[in-house]
């Protein structure tokens, strides 16, 4: 007997459905992917660990220069 999860199948169906689109624009030109070295991923500073000096790097590539500054009315 052949059984479908299929509240499986509908959470992921978007899934597949974006990856194919990815797919066409690459194939098609629409869009280009680049490749990024390893110690430039900016996402980094939001998931790991890092050393002071590449947060520091990270947050001026993502233009904030002091994490730490008070903003306007804050309590």
């Amino acid at each position: 007997m052949k059984t479908k999860n299929l509240v499986q199948h509908d959470k992921t169906k978007h899934v597949e459905v974006d990856r194919h689109s990815i797919k066409e624009k690459i194939e098609d030109s629409s869009i280009e992917l680049t490749f990024v070295k390893l110690e430039d991923h900016l996402t980094d500073i939001f998931t790991k660990i890092v050393t002071d000096k590449t947060f520091i790097r990270f947050l001026s590539k993502l233009s904030i220069s002091d994490p730490t500054a008070h903003l306007e009315g804050e309590c």
